[in-house]
């Protein structure tokens, strides 16, 4: 189409009469004149998507000009709520300005106590700032949902994930991944307003009218709006008082199509961020499937890698740097799984569970990839891992704790399953450790325990925070890596490109957590095992003897820990989604974290002066007291393959039909059935509750 062709529409738009939905009190061409955008209640014209797309996401942790927080959007009936996302307030006095802020430098605090001076949280201000709407928007759904208790899924997703961001401003984080967790509050609070806007007040707007007479809503410029090709969706936002615009070809524009005035489109670049994408998300064409890319709750953390390894090949992976204030980094990365190997079970053995050992032989079969060479895969593990896999039961029998009087009680029931756990049980391969061995603490000489305790405390914060933070991606860590690094690191300074004369082992340390935290890039990110080291209400100088009743509840926190990540880990690498898009992804770990949370009474609170007796709840005593957290536990094991069905085909335990005999025998079959599954997969002993020391 000549330039000529397309202008002609201007000459024929006549500026009078009366505003429908097919004409416009504003007009503009975008794509090089080859659409018509029109709006009949909009007072400006954005330069909107048209056919493919890239979607990045940007250095200010948001979409650009695809984020349907910022910017209109291609109207969706499976989003219809996105029109009605806020846009800022115009007065500088409003309190909402806060939902439009990035993360700034004076409100990014160090972590006190964090091994890694990266690290930081938002400042008090700050989220003193953020509470009152989080509270109003939740305050607000309950109430829905109280009403309507078989609608609202998508609220409730994002209430949680708005929520759960909200709660991780205050867990220590490096700056960029702060401001992600701000702008993922920001982004499912405005969400979370945009649905219940649109349920509580527009919903009826938005079904088909009855009638023709019925007139046009004023229209509501604080929405963002949404432009179309449908002139039927035109219709009904205008009924509801949304701005619209309508998208259109030249030669649509009739004579009788009344324009008020021709203005040039508005870019996205004048008002957002449309520069320095990080990486890209999505590649297609607009509608649905782009859409549900921005609404997804992932994408909020780029410090460490985004997908988990067993034995890293340190040098040969994309590094990805960890940002401070005013000093953003530009690299991310993705690294190849290494396949699994298979290893066969003996023919005709039966667990103690009653799982058929060869029935498990043919279910890994047929998900894991057969065998590769052994000798290729010698040679592979001595040129990537930076540590050889030790033999199960060279120093200690992992099955079984060690006598020590540091360490917490375990349970007879978890005891017994444990130590019962490699019978006929082939595993398939070896896995690290999320957390280390609390074994290992105490499996030593006393001075090298104080130094165990001592750098642990110092790394404590950072390394939770990793997998609050990053769930699917920390890397573990062997058992010989965290006996290096827990002894080798106490006191000393470790920096990027440091010249080392200590040994190798030492040396192989240093590049374990370098690995992890991702510290290469930055010179001056180093870790820094300086006293005081911070447990909850004590603090510990260099030297000082940790008395043993909170080296227990240390080594307790520990195995509560460990179990955490384990049980999320396991059942990640068993339960496969449904799904393929991401948005539903990440909707199903956010209720694998439910269910796991479930079992572990929550996440824990590391700053708290004392453990909340919620942590506490799996260990206790009390039957009636763990009751709902086996009942959690028997809701994930029973999506495993080879599930007990006697596990499966139960009444609730909470349900009051239950003797307590059968209760603790279920409980006895959860336990075996989670140990056999962890064995089977991970090659090494699962971590597991333990009684809380009095």
């Amino acid at each position: 189409m000549s330039s000529s062709t397309q202008d002609q529409w201007k000459t024929r738009a006549r500026g009078t009469g009366d505003i429908t939905y097919a004409d416009g009190c504003l007009a503009g061409d975008i794509d090089g004149g080859t659409w018509v955008i029109t709006t009949p209640n909009a007072d400006w014209i954005p330069e909107v998507l048209v056919g493919r797309i890239s979607i990045s996401y940007h250095e200010d942790g948001r979409f650009g000009s695809a984020d349907p927080t910022q910017w209109p959007q291609l109207y969706s009936p499976k989003f219809p709520h996105f029109c009605l996302m806020p846009r800022p307030p115009t007065s500088s006095y409003d309190t909402r300005n806060i939902m439009w802020e990035s993360l700034t430098a004076s409100n990014f605090n160090s972590a006190f106590g964090c091994a890694l001076n990266a690290f930081g949280v938002a400042s008090e201000y700050l989220i003193t700032r953020l509470q009152p709407h989080v509270d109003d928007v939740l305050k607000r759904a309950q109430e829905y949902s109280d009403l309507h208790n078989s609608r609202g899924l998508r609220i409730r997703f994002t209430c949680a994930a708005m929520s759960d961001s909200f709660k991780r401003l205050s867990f220590p984080a490096t700056f960029r991944d702060i401001n992600r967790q701000l702008i993922t509050v920001q982004r499912f609070w405005k969400e979370s307003l945009a649905w219940l806007t649109w349920a509580q007040d527009k919903w009826e707007h938005f079904e088909p009218s009855p009638s023709a007479d019925v007139p046009a809503a004023a229209v509501d410029h604080r929405f963002i709006g949404a432009y179309t090709t449908d002139p039927a969706v035109v219709q009904i936002l205008m009924r509801a008082g949304v701005p619209v615009w309508l998208l259109r070809r030249p030669e649509l524009i009739l004579p009788t199509t009344v324009i008020l005035k021709v203005v040039d489109a508005t870019k996205a670049s004048s008002i957002i961020n449309t520069n320095d994408p990080k990486f890209t998300l999505y590649h297609g064409m607009i509608g649905d499937q782009a859409l549900s890319v921005t609404c997804m709750g992932g994408h909020t953390y780029s410090d460490v890698e985004h997908v988990p390894h067993h034995d890293p090949d340190v040098s040969a992976r994309p590094r990805i740097s960890v940002s401070q204030p005013n000093k953003p980094s530009s690299s991310i990365g993705f690294a190849p799984l290494r396949e699994d190997i298979a290893v066969g079970f003996p023919s005709e053995q039966t667990t103690s569970t009653g799982i058929s050992v060869s029935s498990l032989s043919r279910f890994s079969a047929a998900i894991i990839p057969s065998q590769p060479n052994k000798k290729t895969t010698n040679a592979s593990s001595r040129s990537s891992a930076p540590y050889k896999q030790s033999s199960t039961g060279s120093i200690r029998n992992p099955f079984i704790d060690p006598a020590h009087s540091d360490m917490p009680i375990s349970s007879p029931t978890w005891a017994g399953s444990l130590r019962s756990c490699p019978e006929g049980v082939t595993p398939m391969r070896r896995w690290g450790y999320l957390f280390p061995d609390p074994g290992l603490f105490v499996t030593c000489t006393p001075e090298r325990g104080t130094i165990f305790f001592s750098t642990w405390l110092g790394l404590r914060v950072a390394w939770v925070t990793l997998h609050e933070n990053y769930p699917a991606d920390v890397q573990p860590l062997t058992a010989q890596t965290w006996r290096d690094i827990l002894g080798g690191l106490d006191g000393q300074v470790i920096t990027s490109g440091r010249q080392s004369n200590t040994s190798t082992r030492k040396q192989k340390s240093q590049q374990a957590l370098d690995h992890v935290f991702e510290i290469q890039d930055i010179g001056d990110a180093s870790f820094i095992m300086a006293p005081p080291f911070l447990y909850r209400s004590h603090a510990f100088e260099r030297g000082d003897v940790i008395p043993s009743d909170i080296r227990r509840e240390i080594l307790w926190e520990i195995y509560h820990l460990g179990f955490r990540a384990e049980l999320l880990a396991l059942d990640r690498h068993l339960v496969a989604s449904r799904y393929s898009d991401q948005s539903s992804l990440d909707r199903d770990e956010f209720m694998r974290r439910q269910m796991v949370d479930a079992v572990c009474g929550g996440q824990l609170d590391l700053g708290s002066p004392a453990l909340d007796d919620s942590a506490k709840a799996l260990c206790s005593t009390n039957l009636q007291v763990r009751l709902p957290c086996l009942e959690g536990f028997r809701l994930i094991v029973v999506r495993w393959p080879f599930c007990p069905p006697n596990l499966v085909q139960i009444n609730p335990l909470t349900d009051r039909g239950h003797v307590e005999r059968n209760i603790l025998s279920a409980e006895r079959l959860i336990y075996q059935f989670y140990l056999r599954s962890f064995y089977l997969h991970t090659g090494r002993p699962a971590l597991v509750p333990h009684s809380f020391p009095l």
